[in-house]
């Protein structure tokens, strides 16, 4: 039975409190800042007065959660602060004779075609199953719970941001805080309402896209048409409709990333004054794309690269016409810039600023291993092949198309670099994909050279290719060149993602839209060609048939994860849902709540789990330590609790051995309580006393003298569970060591059993601790009691009474490393007592 109460209600609740709070700051200071011309325009007040009012609401949050603390009345008398400020500035504003109403020129109202209105349709859907698919399940994936989910479980736990947290910036932990202390208390469902609310922005900047660079005054209903087309691309994208509902960063960095894009964009084009307040606009996108996260900052470089190559071009007109620079045109382009960044700073610079006099790094990029991940290969051209593609197809079918050498020419450089691609996208049989390799890039290489010729030779015969693409975007005063600056924006994002983060296509979605739009724009004007060799009674069917086979997949992906669970109604709550994702994790945090929940003093317990970035996520009321510590002696009488496994190793593999695995290698120092494997994880709990390593192990056998390894180790004695064998008969052994000194190296220990004339007949030579506590780990100071379980069998050894002789080698040089007792030194010593091989087991 599915509880309703448990996951749609507060998601229910939370979305009109944080949508109404959003709006609420935001469109005043939007109503403010956007060009008189373009109040009217409502879905671009709310479009940027949504995501402003997000940025300047968390922005309260963390000065409150900073230097004050973070409560449900404080943010809101904040945030009502925020937004008169906001309307007494535009009031104010008002009366300024430079900042009265525009009217625009209206455009004539055309109604919608129905294939819009089917997109319209479709786009409502899909919110709709998104908010349902959002709903359902609580955080799963990895990175919320490791950072996003977790750190706003603390914030709204303590009210206050904690000093020790920093790593990326927290306007996403900050919703999430804010829904969860109106909600009461700590619940996914909860926080996640926040999430249907970017995508619809990152929708609605979409939209924007296409509908304000693709405006003609000459046909009203253009800009519209190409702006629904980008928004349903981007909806029913299937990489966006699969990962809307997680949770993390990619969306709402997207929202701000468009927005930023498109109003600077608007501002280099603009010839009025309206291109300063553009410009403002675009810095405060950046800046909450900055708030959001670092790789907002790759916005930087593209305006960098549109300003440079602005500077180029100039300089090239400027000797083909032999004239001087215009240095007014270049300086008013630079300080469109230069405000655009400034605007960027007191939001986007905050969060860095504050790690920096906190002690901890501005910003931390992801470890070297995750930059080998990257595929660099043929899938990840996609969209830059369709959008070849389709301005092949364009050029072709324009009425004033290139010669017909130059379509062949564009055919055959589309066809060698889709090959190319194809070949190491893995989509031939038995081709896994794989990276770019360099037979294929020459050929990509060889096929855009034919491309570039077959556009070069076209170039004087095609004005529509002039029109599309304007000969000089980065000098023109006027409209035009959108497309080349767009590209322009997004290539140092594009490459740096396509050589070091291309190993999940989701982050590559803050450019996504931006590339969708050239793709909606190509492919309409492709549209309208087509439309000419179809007869126009078919042409509306054709449409929507196309349409269809765009949304019907999107609409499913939106909620695919969920459906099926939904009908057999076989997820009761939360606790089921994570089994479902996270299924080894979840037996670990079940295993340890357990534990917790039996414990004495639960407070005393500390949870040791290095590399295990999830697991604090469900324990955000106790220490749960997940660096990887490299000193046991720090774990004394604090570490209660050790968690082994995948992620513990491969934390431990860029910085060397991990001494903590040692825990489980001394069964007298940790005791197993659960183990959970699933296809991508394993976990191992243990219950640990790391004190008794301080403590000589209660052995048995003790040698006197000692067996004394100069300068490192005293054995001191040993212990067997019984003296007797038979064939197969498991004898646990353990030799008690004392570490007096650095070790550096790996000891093998050797234990030799030799009959009555010397001779050798068994061996149980091996590492200690299993191989987890080798040698070269141990520490001065410190006890080793290592276990091994010792066999012998009657096919190797005969009935009678033998001998037992332990000492250490090297197994390196294979040399025994002399002990000395008493006064002799020696390589091996003797145990106390004979051990026995019987023939048969006693009755």
């Amino acid at each position: 039975m599915i509880n309703l109460d448990q996951w749609l209600l507060p998601t229910l609740a939370l979305l009109p409190v944080l949508l109404g709070s959003f709006l609420a700051v935001g469109l005043p200071w939007a109503r403010l800042i956007l060009p008189p011309e373009d109040r009217a325009d409502r879905v671009l007040w709310g479009a940027f007065g949504l995501a402003l009012g997000a940025a300047l609401w968390t922005a309260g949050m963390f000065l409150l959660g900073t230097f004050a603390t973070i409560t449900v009345a404080g943010t809101v008398a904040l945030g009502a602060v925020i937004a008169l400020a906001g309307v007494g500035a535009y009031v104010f504003a008002r009366r300024r004779a430079d900042d009265r109403p525009v009217v625009p020129t209206p455009l004539p109202r055309v109604p919608l075609a129905v294939w819009e209105r089917l997109i319209l349709g479709g786009l409502i859907v899909a919110l709709i199953l998104r908010v349902i698919n959002v709903a359902y399940w609580p955080f799963t994936a990895y990175d919320p719970l490791w950072v996003y989910g977790y750190n706003a479980r603390v914030f709204t736990l303590r009210g206050l941001i904690p000093a020790e947290i920093g790593y990326y910036p927290q306007l996403l932990p900050l919703v999430y805080t804010y829904a969860q202390q109106v909600w009461g208390g700590i619940d996914d469902h909860a926080a996640r309402a926040a999430i249907p609310i970017f995508a619809l922005g990152s929708i609605l900047a979409a939209y924007l896209l296409g509908s304000k660079l693709f405006r003609r005054e000459s046909d009203p209903v253009y800009g519209r048409r190409i702006g629904l087309l980008t928004a349903a691309l981007w909806t029913f994208y299937p990489h966006h409709a699969e990962w809307s509902h997680v949770g993390d960063l990619e969306v709402p960095l997207t929202f701000f990333f468009t927005l930023a894009a498109l109003f600077f964009v608007l501002a280099w084009q603009s010839s009025t004054a309206a291109r300063w307040r553009y410009a403002v606009m675009a810095g405060l996108m950046l800046g909450a794309g900055l708030w959001t996260k670092p790789t907002a900052g790759a916005l930087v470089w593209g305006i960098g690269l549109v300003v440079g190559l602005a500077l180029l071009v100039e300089v090239m007109r400027a000797r083909r016409e032999a004239r001087p620079l215009d240095i007014a045109f270049l300086r008013g382009r630079l300080a469109l810039a230069i405000v655009a960044g400034l605007a960027a700073v007191p939001i986007g610079g905050m969060w860095y600023v504050r790690n920096l006099l906190l002690g901890h790094p501005a910003l931390v990029f992801p470890t070297g291993f995750w930059l080998t991940q990257a595929q660099r290969s043929g899938q990840e051209l996609g969209w830059p092949l369709l959008i070849l593609a389709l301005l092949a197809l364009y050029l072709i079918l324009t009425p004033d198309k290139p010669r017909r050498a130059d379509g062949r020419l564009l055919l055959a450089g589309l066809a060698l670099m889709t090959g190319g691609a194809l070949n190491s996208a893995g989509l031939w049989a038995g081709t896994p994909p794989h990276r770019i390799t360099a037979i294929e890039l020459l050929v990509i290489v060889a096929g855009a050279a034919l491309y570039g010729w077959g556009l070069w030779r076209g170039r004087r015969d095609n004005t529509s290719l002039a029109s599309a693409f304007s000969p000089s975007p980065f000098t023109e005063r006027g409209p035009g060149g959108e497309v080349a600056l767009i590209l322009a924006l997004i290539a140092p994002y594009w490459i740096t993602w396509f050589w070091s983060y291309s190993y999940h296509p989701r982050l590559a979605f803050a450019i996504v839209p931006l590339q969708l739009v050239i793709v909606a724009g190509l492919g309409y004007a492709v549209a309208e060609r087509l439309a000419a060799f179809v007869r126009p009674a078919r042409r509306a069917g054709m449409a929507q048939v196309a349409l269809l086979t765009l949304i019907v997949p999107g609409l499913w992906l939106a909620i695919a994860k969920s459906a099926p669970h939904l009908i057999a109604a076989d997820l009761a709550d939360d606790g089921a849902k994570q089994f479902e994702t996270n299924p080894a994790l979840f037996l670990t945090v079940e295993a340890l709540r357990a534990e917790i929940a039996a414990a004495p003093d639960a407070d005393a317990i500390h949870i040791l789990a290095p590399g295990a970035l999830r697991l604090p996520f469900f324990f955000p009321d106790r220490v749960v330590d997940t660096a990887p510590l490299t000193d046991l002696d720090a774990l004394d009488g604090l570490v209660t609790y050790y968690v082994a496994g995948t992620e513990s190793e491969n934390v431990y593999r860029p910085i060397g051995p991990n001494p903590v695995r040692a825990l489980p290698g001394q069964p007298w120092l940790s005791e197993p309580i659960a183990r959970a494997v699933d296809d991508s994880f394993v976990y191992e709990v243990y219950r640990v006393d790391t004190a008794r390593r301080h403590a000589i192990a209660d052995c048995n056998g003790l040698f006197d003298p000692p067996a004394i390894y100069d300068d490192f180790a005293i054995l001191h004695g040993y212990g067997m569970t019984n003296l007797d064998f038979w064939d197969g008969r498991r004898i646990v052994f353990f030799s008690c060591w004392e570490v007096t000194g650095d070790i550096d190296r790996d000891y093998t220990v050797f234990l030799h059993v030799l009959d009555a004339q010397g001779n050798l007949v068994a061996t149980w030579d091996h590492q200690p601790g299993g191989g987890l506590y080798t040698t070269s780990l141990w520490q001065p100071g410190e006890f080793v009691k290592d276990e091994l379980s010792v066999y012998l069998y009657n096919e190797d050894v005969p009935p009678g009474t033998y001998q037992v002789r332990i000492g250490l080698y090297d197994l390196a040089t294979n040399t025994r490393v002399p002990v000395r007792v008493g006064d002799a030194v020696v390589d091996g010593v003797s145990l106390l007592n004979p051990i026995r091989m019987l023939a048969e087991p006693p009755e």
